[in-house]
């Protein structure tokens, strides 16, 4: 089978880890190529090594530019409305030379690929990754309705990270599917580690993963207990305005020596297996790759109880019989789990974790599922015309 991928940013996140090690396991037996919106950033790097067809346009996210500045949010949000139509037509000449059998695009805000596909008669699937406007407050151009409408359009077929995503976006029985995303990398070791002294939060220093809430809720801790502190894996811009937030926090509670802003990390799962718990208090996640992660890195996860995290927790509870992380509706119940997590042995609960997502979340089961959707609505597409 001959499968053309369009990817988002090629930057080492979630969407793109996952997508690498999709291709990691397809590549030696179809045909697959990628295209991307830049010509740098590690999965290019990582493609080349494994001898991937790459081609380069210069797209991105089809969504409204927000500003303070009114002037500057409509010119740039047409910019991308003028860089998508180029886009796609160069999209159109690429597939009309290389006659995809299906072609897949991996997040739901990027739209160069549907109606080339449609024209050509060729199966489209569109990713559904994200809520967009409840958890990165985005908007689709020209709304969220128009993107409604693409994503039924006979031809297209979506995958669903979640349930929850799924019935976000109103998707339809026996054509679109929910597939969760794999724990893409198996960690060099999983037997428990000896744990430190820290409480961890993985993620993107912004509004929707809710560092601003751990913050509050540690800063209350550690008037209680300044034994322990607390470690911040992700990248982050020193002038942004949520950033400057957090830091202020930080200072007016005297904490500038137990908050560790790591950065960006290539041993985040030694971070895991290490710490007494990883905090997941995004405001709308829609799956939380890093939730799974931490429970195959024997990690205890004290998680936000809404979308994605939730979905993940509810599926331990239905594999195990049991709860496999720790809940918490707002600031005050995650200062309530904080106590918890360094009071008691959770031993028990993190092996039940383990288990959730060596059944439910495997590299290979998942590839096994994503190739029979493709021949599925290959075969779907073909007895409708």
């Amino acid at each position: 089978m001959k499968i053309l991928y369009v990817a988002s940013k090629p930057d080492w996140g979630g969407a793109t880890v996952v997508l690498y090690h999709i291709i990691k396991q397809l590549y030696s037996k179809h045909e697959i190529i990628v295209v991307v919106p830049t010509n740098s950033g590690r999965l290019i790097d990582e493609l080349h090594i494994l001898g991937v067809q790459i081609y380069i346009i210069n797209y991105e996210l089809n969504i409204y530019y927000k500003s303070f500045n009114i002037v500057k949010s409509i010119l740039i949000s047409f910019r991308r409305l003028l860089r998508t139509y180029k886009a796609r037509k160069k999209f159109e000449h690429l597939v009309s030379v290389l006659k995809p059998d299906v072609v897949h695009c991996n997040v739901g805000p990027i739209d160069i690929s549907l109606d080339v596909c449609l024209k050509f008669g060729i199966p489209h699937i569109w990713h559904m990754r994200e809520y967009q406007n409840l958890d990165f407050n985005m908007t689709f151009i020209p709304s969220r309705n128009f993107f409604l409408k693409r994503i039924h359009k006979e031809g297209n077929y979506n995958i669903a990270i979640t349930k929850d995503v799924y019935e976000h976006w109103r998707l339809r029985k026996e054509i679109d599917v929910v597939i969760y995303d794999p724990v893409v990398e198996e960690p060099p070791f999983v037997c428990q580690q000896k744990k430190s002294n820290y409480f961890l939060f993985v993620g993107r220093i912004e509004e929707s993963k809710g560092l601003y809430d751990v913050l509050v809720a540690f800063s209350l801790f550690h008037k209680e207990n300044d034994k322990f502190y607390l470690k911040i894996v992700g990248d982050y811009n020193t002038s942004s305005r949520y950033y400057m937030k957090c830091v202020k926090l930080i200072q007016k509670e005297g904490l500038e020596s137990f908050v560790f802003w790591e950065g960006h990390r290539n041993d985040v799962f030694l971070f895991m297996q290490k710490a007494v718990a990883q905090i997941v208090a995004s405001r709308c996640e829609g799956f939380g790759l890093i939730t799974a992660e931490a429970m195959f890195n024997k990690c205890l996860v004290i998680g936000k109880n809404n979308a994605g995290t939730k979905e993940q927790l509810d599926n331990g509870v239905k594999i195990t019989g049991s709860e496999i992380g720790l809940r918490f509706e707002n600031t005050k119940e995650l200062l309530d789990c904080m106590r918890i997590a360094v009071s008691c042995d959770f031993s028990e609960m993190i092996d039940y974790a383990y288990r959730t997502v060596a059944i439910q979340y495997t590299a290979k089961a998942y590839c096994n599922r994503l190739l029979e959707y493709y021949q599925k609505i290959v075969r779907m597409y073909v007895n409708s015309i």
